[in-house]
This record gives C-alpha cells, sequence and structure tokens, in this order.
C-alpha cells in the first residue's frame, strides 16, 4: 500500500492509536474503545473493550513500530489500565504541536 508517510529510519511500521475512556478525578480510567491504524500496511483495528477486552495490544509493540499518539499519557494510562506492554518506541504529537506553536497565540482547542 502506497503512503504519505514518511517512515523513520529503524522502524517497519508506524501505528496511530487513539482510546476513548472516561476517568472522573482520582480514578483509574474505564476503558471503552480503541482505534488504530498501522500506515505501511493499511490495517485498521476497531475494538471494543469491555470484559473480552484481549490481553495485549493486536499491533505490534516492538523496537521496530513507532506507536504515534495525541497526548500519549493518556494512551498509556489505558495500556496500564488493560495490562498491556507498553510500546518500545512513542512519538507524542503534543509535544511536536507545542514546539511549533510555543510562539504564538493559540485558539482554543489547540
Amino acid at each position: 500500500m502506497s503512503t504519505n508517510y514518511k517512515i523513520p529510519a529503524g522502524f517497519d511500521e508506524l501505528v496511530f492509536v487513539d482510546f476513548e475512556f472516561s476517568q472522573p478525578a482520582g480514578s483509574v480510567p474505564r476503558v471503552v474503545c480503541v482505534v488504530a491504524k498501522e500506515v505501511v500496511s493499511g490495517r485498521m483495528f476497531r475494538i471494543m473493550l469491555d470484559e473480552d477486552a484481549p490481553t495485549a495490544p493486536p499491533w505490534r509493540t516492538d523496537k521496530r513500530c513507532l506507536f504515534v499518539a495525541f497526548a500519549a499519557s493518556a494512551e498509556m494510562s489505558c495500556y496500564l489500565e488493560l495490562g498491556w506492554e507498553m510500546p518500545k518506541y512513542i512519538l507524542d504529537l503534543f509535544f511536536e504541536c507545542r514546539n511549533l506553536t510555543n510562539d504564538f497565540i493559540l485558539k482554543p482547542g489547540l
């Protein structure tokens, strides 16, 4: 599959991940679902995370796969709650966004 993404050197896969969860103040997250896309192969994952949640993520988490998220600390809290092994390499786009916009006044929501 052709992709417009430049895969960083050293990686075979690039997976974008987003969880949906609720987390009242002072509580652990109650994970509802996750969507992920591995852009090299085009594989898409849409998983409801109820009592039959998988014991490991269905995408790779080894050193040849780059995990990408916006505000990855939230995604990692879901990994912890599910008991999943953490990805070896994580790119948090929140920090990339802040790096690009620190000299600008952001509109609400960014």
